[in-house]
């Protein structure tokens, strides 16, 4: 005799539940949804639960030796009038040819993919925190700094190089030319002025802060606007002005 009330037990048919009838029945036994999966909002298909016909016991396919989900089923469904019954395990033969084996085999399969799957999430994520670590270093240990001394000049990670061996663009409505690092700068449509003429370069340095003059000619390396500045725009016009309005 069944260990369980079958009026407290759901099956599934047509997609409806229904009380006292199981959702598939085979020559083992019948499968209802199970209850304590069912609280758990689980075993949707309502085929967890199977009510063994020889034996008269139940497993849940889920949780077929969670004993306190056994003891929950009993609380929900079980007969009170019978003893309790001992828990069952499947036989391993049962295991491999019943919807339980297969079930818990899928589950478990599914377990395992998904605990591999977050592995590799967590050690992608630790791998670009130490790409993200070494690139940052490597930035900061670059040089941060521009050194004009006399008429050579040092270009670090920042500022702008204007070569005096380059024509100068006028700045179309008072805005500032686009200019490159490394002396190019654009648009090359604009006036050019000649390759020998003397221009006064205003310049910053790094150390006093202060605003020094600076003759050049074709022959100098260049000018040197350190973008850190917040003048150095400024700079550039006074600097296109000296070369253009004292022609």
């Amino acid at each position: 005799m069944p260990m369980l009330i079958i009026s407290k037990l759901t099956g599934r048919i047509g997609g409806v539940w229904v009380n006292g009838r199981p959702t598939k029945s085979t020559s083992k036994g019948d499968e209802y949804r199970c209850p304590a999966c069912a609280q758990m909002g689980m075993d949707a298909g309502g085929n967890h639960l199977i009510v063994f016909k020889d034996r008269g016991q139940f497993a849940c396919a889920a949780y077929p030796s969670d004993r306190s989900h056994r003891s929950e089923i009993w609380r929900i469904a079980g007969d009170k009038t019978k003893s309790k019954p001992d828990p069952i395990i499947p036989r391993k033969i049962e295991q491999g040819n019943t919807f339980i084996g297969r079930h818990v085999l899928k589950m478990e399969m599914q377990a395992e993919e998904i605990i591999k799957q977050d592995a590799r999430i967590r050690r992608e994520q630790a791998e670009q925190r130490s790409n993200d670590y070494h690139a940052k270093n490597n930035k900061n240990s670059e040089p941060q700094h521009i050194d004009t001394i006399s008429n050579k000049v040092q270009v670090g990670t920042f500022g702008t190089v204007i070569l005096s061996s380059s024509n100068m663009p006028p700045p179309p409505n008072n805005k500032i030319t686009t200019v490159y690092n490394g002396g190019g700068y654009a648009p090359p449509t604009y006036e050019k002025a000649s390759q020998t003429s003397q221009v006064k370069l205003c310049y910053r340095k790094r150390d006093a802060g202060s605003i020094a003059p600076h003759e050049f000619g074709s022959d100098d390396l260049g000018a040197v606007f350190d973008t850190r500045a917040s003048d150095w725009k400024q700079q550039y016009k006074m600097l296109w002005q000296e070369k253009y309005s004292m022609a």
